[in-house]
């Protein structure tokens, strides 16, 4: 199954880099995902671009948005 089959992408336009949720990629779609079918319990967040905010601000805000998700 391709992942544009399990509705995780929300926009088909150019995409950048960026915080948790605010991608073209149903992030949180794909988080629940993990932890359901494959049991994920660990999760890296990679991002390459900060959209005008530090690196430790995005990690900080990735965080905050797992916690909210429940991870």
């Amino acid at each position: 199954m391709s992942s544009r089959n399990c509705g995780i992408f929300s926009r088909p336009e150019k995409y950048e880099s960026t915080i948790l949720g605010e991608g073209i990629v149903d992030a949180k779609k794909v988080v629940d995902m993990a932890a359901k079918i494959g049991g994920t319990k660990c999760y890296i967040i990679e991002q390459e671009s900060y959209q005008g905010k530090t690196p430790m601000e995005c990690v900080k805000t990735d965080l905050e948005i797992m916690k909210k998700w429940g991870y």
